[in-house]
């Protein structure tokens, strides 16, 4: 009966103590760049929206691993900047993930839908434009011809360690 109310005592303090989820934050870095599993890695500057998909097509014809290079720059418009936190089933449990989706517009007129999620809780303004342009390394995330601008997936910040 002892080691019974002993059990129940520490799961109720091991279910209090996972309540609330640590805020995490991204640490500042100078290895940004995403590993290439085939070791060729391509960096090349972002094409116009409409030959996003093209461009990239043509990489996976070369086998190798094509990211592109864009910079944020305060001089375009940052609209439907969108922080979320929502769980997803895994075999380990329900895991919480952070989720940031914003249109941009840079001073051109161009037009991109990106998107950057990570495992866990994280504040979500590091990728909120401010007075400095945001350096960043994406791939096109979804082609489905519901929108005129590529939805591309975020995977290096410049100056914060890569996930």
């Amino acid at each position: 009966m002892k080691s019974r109310a002993y059990f129940v005592c520490l799961m109720l303090a091991w279910i209090a103590s996972g309540c609330s989820e640590k805020v995490l934050t991204l640490k500042p870095s100078s290895d940004w760049l995403p590993k290439c599993h085939d070791g060729r890695l391509q960096i090349k500057v972002l094409p116009n929206p409409e030959n996003v998909q093209h461009d990239y097509t043509e990489a996976w014809k070369a086998k190798g691993c094509r990211f592109y290079y864009y910079e944020i720059d305060p001089t375009g418009k940052q609209l439907d900047y969108k922080v979320s936190h929502p769980y997803g089933d895994t075999p380990m449990g329900a895991a919480s993930y952070t989720e940031i989706t914003f249109k941009y517009i840079d001073a051109s007129g161009k037009e991109y839908q990106f998107k950057w999620y990570n495992n866990g809780i994280y504040e979500g303004d590091f990728l909120r434009l401010e007075s400095i342009p945001i350096q960043v390394l994406t791939y096109p995330y979804k082609f489905d011809g519901s929108n005129s601008y590529p939805i591309l997936l975020i995977v290096g910040i410049k100056g914060f360690e890569r996930h």
